[in-house]
């Protein structure tokens, strides 16, 4: 999984692996300088490190897909779909909704580029018999302690 991701990374942002490896030198050194996460075997911290550079490209390529990860680490991993977010415009809270929710759930087509650039970066995965998405167990149990740690920042 790491393996594919790192390459998808490479190919998005047109890195090269020279390029790649300085960067994942440094977001090494940055997942190393958190305590908690010192006594990670080596292997769990190069996929940590490989879906925070891959989480950094994809937050400066759409920051809806980036904030729509997040929100999806705090729902069920399982299933998510377009019209599951809809019903959320209809409230009297809409003006406190972000921008980036009322685009993402207002218009599929927004909504649909942000699926895409998700899929391209292996974060999630499509339910053909449905319609619908999927997360990987592994990709929400990071995304879903890095957010709530505040170890991605996210507006």
């Amino acid at each position: 999984m790491a393996i594919n991701q790192a390459g998808s990374y490479m190919r998005k942002t047109d890195t090269t692996l020279s390029e790649y490896i300085e960067l994942y030198d440094q977001a090494w050194a940055r997942l190393m300088g958190k305590q908690h996460r010192s006594t990670l075997p080596e292997d769990k911290d190069s996929i940590l490190t490989t879906w925070i550079l891959l989480y950094s490209s994809l937050r400066s390529q759409n920051e809806n897909a980036a904030d729509l990860l997040k929100l999806w680490a705090f729902l069920d991993n399982r299933d998510l779909w377009y019209k599951l977010l809809t019903p959320a415009l209809n409230l009297e809270i809409v003006k406190k909704v972000p921008r980036w929710f009322a685009s993402c759930a207002g218009d599929k087509i927004d909504f649909n580029k942000c699926i895409e650039l998700l899929l391209k970066y292996f974060f999630i995965d499509a339910k053909t018999e449905s319609s619908s998405f999927s997360m990987h167990s592994v990709h929400y149990y990071w995304c879903f302690n890095a957010f709530e740690e505040d170890e991605i920042t996210i507006s």
